[in-house]
């Protein structure tokens, strides 16, 4: 169901959560307006229609009952139509709350990592998580990923070389990691290169600090 908590998990600016809101409750209440009054009218004209028919001796009413009944047909198919597009939207909206929800969980399985492998690098997660197979997590009944070692063996298939554990304390200050060069990958920097370019600069990025 659309709400402004499901949104808010989306990571969407409030005035947009208001914008989709207001647009949704509008586009709901315009469903619900036009079922109701298209119901109410058709209901009458078939009455008078059928009454006309009954008195009719020559079927001329007849005809005239059948082209009223093809166009509410016609009217009912483009309100079904409506009503399938407005929830094609919801549950679009439904879909992108939910691959987000996941997306922070895989996310945090990244960043904490495990014994066998350490954590993945923050250059290749923006990547990594931008196309992977959602398929693959299991989540328990609260809603936590519950194989997060498969989860972490799967990204480690394709990104292995980004993982391990990063070294804080101890570092040369005189080293290539604090030289200029270094200095020009930044975290948006990375985001930005492709994959061989992460791989053949590895040997600076990976001494970045997370």
């Amino acid at each position: 169901m659309l709400s402004r908590a499901s949104l808010k998990e989306m990571e969407i600016a409030a005035e947009q959560i208001d914008k989709i809101l207001e647009m949704h409750g509008a586009s709901i209440e315009n469903l619900k307006a036009k079922t109701g009054s298209v119901k109410e009218s058709l209901i009458a004209q078939i009455k008078s229609l059928k009454g006309e028919l009954a008195e009719s001796k020559d079927g001329s009413y007849k005809a005239k009952y059948n082209a009223e009944l093809k166009a509410h047909k016609s009217t009912a198919s483009a309100l079904k139509s409506e009503q399938k597009a407005h929830q094609t939207v919801v549950a679009d909206y439904a879909k992108q709350r939910d691959n987000a929800v996941l997306d922070a969980l895989v996310k945090e399985t990244l960043e904490i990592g495990n014994e066998t492998l350490g954590k993945m690098h923050h250059a290749a997660m923006a990547k990594a998580l931008a196309d992977y197979d959602r398929g693959i997590v299991k989540r328990d009944l609260d809603g936590n990923i519950e194989n997060r070692d498969e989860v972490l063996m799967y990204f480690a298939g394709e990104w292995k070389d980004f993982f391990g554990k990063v070294q804080t304390q101890g570092i040369d200050v005189g080293s290539h990691y604090g030289s200029q060069a270094n200095l020009a990958y930044t975290r948006e920097a990375i985001a930005k290169m492709t994959v061989k370019e992460i791989n053949k600069n590895w040997d600076q990025i990976k001494n970045l600090s997370t």
